[in-house]
């Protein structure tokens, strides 16, 4: 009774406002449902479709899709034509499901209060999996089956060209093709318990989503079924018959990528550019690809192993003999054949791993991306950082488990670890480890792949980067270029089995405490820059720390930032003549410099009270600051969090000053800070706008300083 009273609801809600009383109220309830679902499903279609073809085709004209690419009118009307049609049958469906959950024989519950939110949001993912899979395959039969394409599905297949596609292509179907790729949605309501108006409201989302997927723009959110897939799937008839994601195509074997032939003929050339100088053709060209890209890796890795390894050997060892390495420290002969022998050993498993990335690049599994114009320069910098991160994290953890677990010690990282003192050590060490061994500890720059979009060929390198940098951290010479993971690291790894487990930096053996500084002793350029601050009391030391890391932060993230709106994207987000001149800007640094030293008293008075225990009332010019320190006394909190939060307010200060409103609701930007700038009596915010909106302070830049940009 509970679904016959919510349907009526919805049937007099909509009906109401469309039709006089008159010509609905005394039909039967089944028809009302159909007639309320009719006009329903035309005001979806028309109203997304019209809206769709305004933005793309006419307000962004020649942005997402060139003017030769625009369908016509004449094709547009004739989708129009075929979907009005068929919308009495489609919205057939949903009346006829209705029934039956009015009737109680569906797993359909009226009340989210009837299960728990949790238990709503998995059957909500179990319902929609399940429709995916039953899409997929009634597709795919539409397809398979030629009966069943002739007579049904070819109908929506006459568009099958970029500008025959539209908005409006997405109902125009038979109708039973339509009810027959709709009918997952009423099977999955006798398996799965599912809210009623969730049900209603994702099949009727299906109208938006097919007008959305029609409409020939790739927008490349991986997994999500985009334009990009379905404008292939209209042109090749054998590819992409998901809805929603590329799941179902990936695990059957019927994806095909908008830019899988981009990467396809990318690794196909790096193949025959190398294996055309190495190797004879008739030896390389009859392989399956898959084996020519394993060729080809093992022939670079070797290349890459022994040149960079023999180079470095030759420099150190013999043009600065006595230099960097004492004679009586350098390894043996026999001692660098071994670490070759083992390392040719393992050569062909360690290249079997690039060789399966590039495999599941090219078949779309991964986030990568072949033209770095798919995004700003920006970002692809700003990509490349966040994988390296994720690669440094994944390597410190699978190196420091190859440790802390005594049988893949005893069994993998045992052989690597043969070479534990200076004399054994050398640059060949580098690959000496056990396939496994290897492969494990490479396998983060393969899971990154699934997490950051990255460039095929900066993955490529940065993978090859690795091998040269494996004979680097081997040479036993510490560098001290801080926070390089170098050799002198390294050694101590290689010599005390429980330090330094990291790859590139000291960053995650600092941050989860297993890291060890060589000795000054060891380091004869450490133990010159010491003497300059080593004699100062501890205090002193790190009010210098803090003083000049605080510089280092000011001047790098305002340069950066200045560069950034004032040099590379000059006229996009300020105007020319609102530029500041260079003369105020110096005007400002002027200022900061003076302050520097006093601001950076506070993170050193309040390090002195953590590590003491005291309370301490702090001066006057660092007011701002203070909560700070205060919050140390109220909340439990990690010392380096504490610092990095600290440290972190330059940045935020100089982004919150560029007059750039970046508008992300709750957060204070810079053009709500600009307005308190300019009032002195509004947005006293921090970091956000709330306190300002709870203590009627806020004052909102688009309400009335942006009116026009609003417009």
């Amino acid at each position: 009774m509970a679904f016959v009273d919510e349907t009526s609801f919805y049937n007099r809600i909509v009906l109401s406002h469309l039709l006089p009383a008159s010509l609905w109220e005394h039909l039967p309830h089944f028809l009302q449902t159909w007639l309320r679902n009719y006009l329903a499903g035309n005001l979806l279609y028309f109203i997304s479709g019209f809206l769709w073809c305004f933005y793309i085709y006419y307000l962004k004209l020649n942005v997402y899709l060139p003017q030769d690419a625009i369908p016509t009118r004449k094709a547009m009307l004739l989708q129009i034509h075929v979907a009005v049609k068929a919308m009495p049958c489609y919205t057939l469906l949903p009346t006829v499901s209705e029934y039956m959950i009015e009737s109680g024989w569906t797993r359909c519950y009226s009340s989210i209060g009837e299960l728990s939110w949790f238990l709503y949001f998995v059957s909500i993912a179990t319902y929609l999996v399940l429709v995916e899979f039953g899409i997929y395959w009634m597709h795919r039969e539409l397809h398979d089956i030629k009966p069943l394409y002739k007579h049904l599905h070819a109908t929506h297949h006459i568009y099958n060209k970029q500008n025959t596609l539209s908005p409006f292509a997405g109902l125009a179907f038979h109708p039973v093709d339509g009810i027959l790729q709709a009918v997952p949605h009423v099977i999955a309501l006798f398996i799965v318990p599912i809210h009623f108006t969730t049900h209603l409201g994702l099949l009727f989302m299906e109208a938006i989503w097919t007008a959305n997927i029609h409409d020939c723009i790739h927008g490349n959110i991986w997994p999500v079924m985009g334009a990009g897939y379905h404008t292939i799937h209209h042109t090749t008839y054998k590819h992409n018959y998901g809805h929603y994601t590329i799941w179902m195509d990936w695990m059957f074997g019927s994806l095909k990528d908008p830019l899988l032939e981009d990467f396809v003929d990318e690794t196909t050339f790096y193949n025959r550019i190398v294996l055309s100088h190495l190797l004879p053709a008739n030896l390389w060209e009859p392989l399956p690809r898959f084996l020519q890209t394993w060729l080809r890796s093992y022939l670079t890795g070797n290349l890459f192993y022994f040149i960079s390894a023999f180079l470095w050997c030759f420099y150190i060892y013999y043009l600065k003999r006595n230099v960097y390495i004492p004679e009586d420290s350098i390894p043996t002969r026999k001692a660098m054949i071994q670490q070759i022998h083992v390392a040719v050993k393992g050569m062909p498993w360690y290249t079997l791993f690039p060789t399966v990335s590039e495999y599941m690049i090219e078949r779309g599994w991964t986030k990568c991306y072949s033209t770095l114009d798919q995004f700003n320069w920006f970002l692809c910098f700003a990509y490349i950082v966040l994988y390296l991160v994720i690669v440094e994290f994944g390597m410190y953890w699978v190196h420091k488990g190859l440790h802390d677990i005594k049988f893949l010690y005893k069994h993998l990282h045992a052989t690597h670890h043969m070479y534990n003192k200076q004399n054994t050590l050398s640059p060949f060490a580098g690959f000496a480890s056990h396939p496994l061994d290897g492969i494990l500890q490479a396998a983060p720059h393969v899971i990154a792949l699934f997490i950051v979009p990255v460039h095929l060929i900066t993955h490529m390198s940065l993978l090859f980067l690795g091998g040269m940098w494996t004979t680097c951290i081997h040479d036993c010479i510490h560098g001290n270029i801080w926070p390089i993971m170098g050799a002198g690291y390294h050694t101590i790894h290689h010599t005390t089995y429980k330090h330094n487990y990291g790859q590139y930096t000291i960053c995650m053996d600092w941050m989860f405490g297993t890291l060890e500084v060589p000795s000054v002793a060891e380091d004869n350029g450490l133990d010159q820059k010491a003497n300059l601050w080593e004699p100062l009391p501890h205090f002193l030391q790190t009010w210098l720390r803090n003083y000049l890391a605080g510089n280092l932060l000011y001047f790098i993230s305002g340069f950066l930032w200045c560069f950034y709106i004032y040099y590379l994207k000059l006229n996009v987000y300020i105007p020319k003549d609102s530029i500041p001149t260079r003369k105020a800007m110096i005007l400002q640094i002027h200022v900061a410099m003076k302050a520097m030293p006093w601001y950076t008293l506070l993170p050193t008075v309040s390090e002195y009270m953590i590590e003491r225990g005291l309370a301490f009332h702090p001066l006057d010019g660092i007011l701002q600051a203070v909560p700070h320190v205060i919050a140390l006394f109220i909340v439990p909190i990690h010392l380096i969090t504490h610092l990095s939060l600290l440290f972190l307010e330059g940045i935020w200060t100089a982004s919150i000053h560029d007059c750039i409103h970046g508008n992300i609701w709750p957060i204070m930007g810079a053009g709500y800070h600009t307005i308190h700038h300019t009032t002195y009596k509004h947005n006293y915010g921090h970091y956000t706008i709330w306190m300002d909106w709870m203590f009627g302070t806020l004052k909102v830049p688009l309400a009335e300083d942006d009116n026009e940009k609003a417009k």
